[in-house]
């Protein structure tokens, strides 16, 4: 019930359903990931750090959640944390958001040469998932 609701978005009656299903089965991945997402967008990143880890120490390669925990690291200004992670799930980069957070990061970090380069990834993939769309938006139904 907490993964449907999930989503649809009702991240808090997500929340109340995931606790639950973790109280009976501790070692759920599927709701650990999800209470992991739930507070990266609620940007209670520190909450969502060890949960995240905790997946990831079950499931090394979700790509997802290393996302989700180079995100949560960014916020909490852990910045090498972050493009350790980031890159490790730039792979996974669909609408550019990951590289331009990795941009953010090496910025901060004063790694402007590949700041730059991360942000011309995102800016290359922005543009073609706009194509995708523009594509789609034009078939006929």
């Amino acid at each position: 019930m907490g993964t449907v609701q999930w989503e649809l978005g009702d991240f808090g009656k997500a929340q109340e359903a995931l606790v639950k299903a973790l109280r009976l089965n501790p070692g759920a991945l599927q709701a650990i990931f999800e209470l992991a997402n739930i507070a990266v967008r609620e940007h209670r990143d520190a909450d969502a750090v060890p949960l995240l880890e905790q997946f990831l120490d079950a499931q090394p390669d979700a790509l997802a959640a290393r996302a989700d925990l180079g995100r949560a690291y960014l916020h909490l200004e852990r910045y090498e944390k972050a493009v350790e992670e980031l890159g490790k799930a730039a792979t996974a980069d669909q609408q550019g958001d990951i590289h331009y957070q990795l941009a953010t990061a090496l910025k901060k970090l004063g790694r402007d040469q590949e700041a730059q380069r991360a942000m011309r990834a995102s800016r290359q993939i922005r543009e073609a998932d706009l194509e995708r769309a523009r594509k789609r938006k034009a078939q006929p139904n």
